[in-house]
């Protein structure tokens, strides 16, 4: 394996020759992962490096494959100890050649990081126990990131003004973090945010491995910020994210941190979308109280209509029910035939129902509490 294990001791990642279940062959890059030297893994048992359990399930890989089933070609493994002899996630791929096997092992802590961050952030509204606005996602978000080390911006942009109007994450003892402070609630000119303006105009997010001043094209003119993120040290890595909504209003979300990865930049894109889901459901919030304010406002004029109308009804009615009233009560006394008597009470009764539906228009007009609790007159 000479000319081949130079090639391979090359390679970035780890790499084990097996046989019998014994390491044969390894690379510069498995003992660095391991936290010992090449030389010392070649003859040690692979159950010395991961549980027998795991070392089933590659050989259970391997044979499924060989015949002929449709599997993974990379499975994640815990190895017992990293370099700092805690326990160590890594993605293995096999290949057997000859009757030996061959691990590929790259260390999978920085994706394994990455994806306990998006469990974190996806699950704000449900630690919460209410669906969060913006402004409640980065509330809940700040100590998640502060404790990355992370300073978080979100930058407002309308037309070519741009506005820095919320932090997170790191907020003081940071030049960068300092650098936000300095910069929220003021209203500058676009073209201040360069890297900024470049997400807008292109609509896409930008994931930035260095300082922008390193970067090809508008972003390099970030002067400023690319000298608060040396004097940070270490702190050069950035991402930034469109935050949109419906009404084509754009924010831009900023992360910048020292060991962001391209796996972070992964998670920072779903709290961005995160972000602007929650915009578009405060917004909807807005729109279903105007709505119901309408609505409101509409049955409260119908109720005014209806006893306007039942006032006049009853203004109309009171007068010449009085004066039935008087001219029955004349007729009936001068009235000596008992058939015109009795003829005079039924139109009495009926004039009694009469008031009795004028007075239910009066206590229509004053609302339902007044119908309900004054006493009748009769």
């Amino acid at each position: 394996m000479d000319l081949h294990g130079s090639l391979l001791d090359s390679l970035p990642d780890a790499v084990l020759v097996i046989e019998d279940g014994l390491v044969t062959w390894a690379n510069g890059r498995a003992g660095e992962l391991v936290g010992t030297s090449a030389e010392s893994l070649v003859g040690c048992p692979l159950t010395d490096l991961m549980e027998p359990t795991e070392i089933d399930r590659i050989f259970s890989l391997e044979q499924n494959r060989r015949e002929g089933w449709d599997v993974p070609r990379v499975l994640r493994v815990r190895l017992h100890h990293g370099r700092e002899g805690a326990p160590l996630f890594a993605d293995v791929a096999i290949a057997r050649q000859e009757g030996r096997l061959l691990l590929a092992v790259r260390e999978a802590t920085e994706s394994r990081a990455a994806e306990e961050l998006m469990s974190q952030l996806g699950n704000l509204s449900v630690d919460a126990g209410a669906i969060l606005d913006l402004e409640g996602l980065l509330d809940a978000s700040s100590p998640i990131f502060a404790a990355l080390g992370w300073v978080v911006a979100l930058i407002e942009v309308r037309g070519e003004v741009a506005r820095l109007t919320r932090r997170a994450g790191v907020l003081s003892d940071n030049p960068v973090a300092e650098y936000t402070r300095a910069l929220l609630g003021l209203d500058r000119p676009l073209a201040d945010y360069p890297v900024v303006a470049a997400v807008v105009k292109r609509g896409q997010p930008l994931f930035l491995d260095d300082l922008p001043t390193l970067q090809a094209g508008p972003v390099a003119s970030a002067v400023v910020l690319s000298e608060r993120m040396r004097q940070s040290r270490g702190l050069t890595r950035s991402a930034w994210l469109p935050v949109p909504d419906a009404l084509g209003e754009v924010m831009v979300l900023a992360v910048a941190g020292s060991r962001l990865t391209h796996y972070d930049f992964v998670a920072t894109q779903l709290f961005a979308a995160q972000l602007a889901s929650a915009r578009r459901l405060t917004r909807l919030r807005a729109e279903l109280v105007h709505r119901e304010r309408l609505a409101a406002a509409d049955e409260l004029a119908a109720m005014e209509r209806i006893a306007r109308n039942s006032l006049a009804v009853r203004d109309r009615l009171n007068t010449p029910l009085q004066t039935l009233e008087v001219g029955l009560e004349l007729v009936r006394r001068q009235a000596t035939d008992e058939q015109i008597r009795a003829r005079i009470t039924k139109l009495a009764a009926a004039l009694e129902g009469l008031k009795s539906l004028s007075r239910q228009l009066a206590s229509a007009e004053q609302g339902p509490g007044a119908q309900l609790g004054a006493p009748s007159r009769s």
